[in-house]
């Protein structure tokens, strides 16, 4: 078996997380460390294309090297993807951040919300029963259906832009593109088998927050604009009390309590949904 050749077959994120599945040591460990830095690096723009090749080319180096010293059964499992769902049958529940702030749009916090959800989460009781995927930053609908079928997330936090007629996301030159809710009701389609909690953190999303509901799980939206530091103060709560062990319906009623105190008017903002049913609480 040439593992080199299959390798190259499939992504360096999938190959590195599938190792790490299949054999958590520390180096596999720092290599996913590593792989992490590399795109929050990218995604910031602070490194040149250049830098991030020959990043991206030594991570492929070491991934190769580690997984030739593999015993041949674990190299069969990596190379299978039985490891890809590893950590879900282990118990931890992944969470899935997808966001878009189009360049020819208004600019969202999008990073900063992302600091906070990945600094609420690694406080709580039971930390370790999440992980916090890499981000999906400029995200294109390509780039989130296979996301979600790579990773089977327990929650999908999808934060940027709506219109009462739809999501925007990101087209491959990151300017935007309306994803229509029906449309949207075939991209969520099956989620259930895996996915417990579905945020939108986004302006009019309560439409899209009813007809995704109705694959029996809960969703949050918002029913009219919201703003920056609202959207953030929501996510950092809410990952927090998660990490702490609320259910989703706890998790928001304490967070509308909360924001009745920081951000009263936009607390009537929020809405939750299971069901194609509007919950009131």
């Amino acid at each position: 078996m040439d593992i080199q050749t299959e390798l190259l077959k499939r992504s360096l994120e999938e190959n590195i997380r599938d190792l790490v599945d299949t054999s958590p040591s520390v180096p596999h460990n720092l290599l996913l460390i590593n792989y992490n830095s590399l795109m929050d690096d990218f995604h910031k723009g602070t490194i040149t294309a250049e830098t991030f090749q020959v990043r991206q080319t030594r991570l492929w180096e070491s991934l190769i090297y580690f997984s030739g010293r593999l015993q041949e059964m674990d190299q069969k499992r990596l190379l299978s993807g039985d490891s890809s769902t590893a950590g879900s049958e282990a118990g931890v529940k992944r969470i899935l951040y997808a966001s878009a702030s189009p360049a020819n749009i208004d600019n969202l916090q999008v990073d900063f919300e992302f600091k906070k959800i990945k600094g609420a989460l690694s406080s709580g009781s039971i930390r370790d029963n999440f992980e916090l995927l890499s981000p999906l930053m400029s995200v294109t609908l390509e780039d989130f259906l296979k996301a979600k079928h790579l990773y089977k997330p327990a929650i999908i936090h999808f934060s940027g832009h709506g219109l009462q007629d739809g999501l925007m996301f990101a087209t491959s030159e990151n300017v935007f593109q309306l994803v229509p809710t029906e449309l949207l009701k075939d991209v969520f389609k099956g989620i259930e088998a895996y996915t417990e909690i579905v945020v939108l953190n986004a302006c009019y999303s309560s439409s899209q927050a009813k007809i995704i509901s109705d694959n029996g799980i809960w969703v949050i939206g918002m029913n009219v604009p919201v703003t920056d530091s609202a959207a953030v103060f929501f996510s950092e709560k809410f990952y927090g009390f998660l990490s702490d062990g609320q259910k989703a319906d706890e998790i928001f009623k304490n967070i509308k309590i909360l924001m009745e105190l920081d951000h009263p008017e936009e607390a009537k903002t929020l809405e939750m949904w299971k069901n194609g049913k509007l919950l009131k609480f």
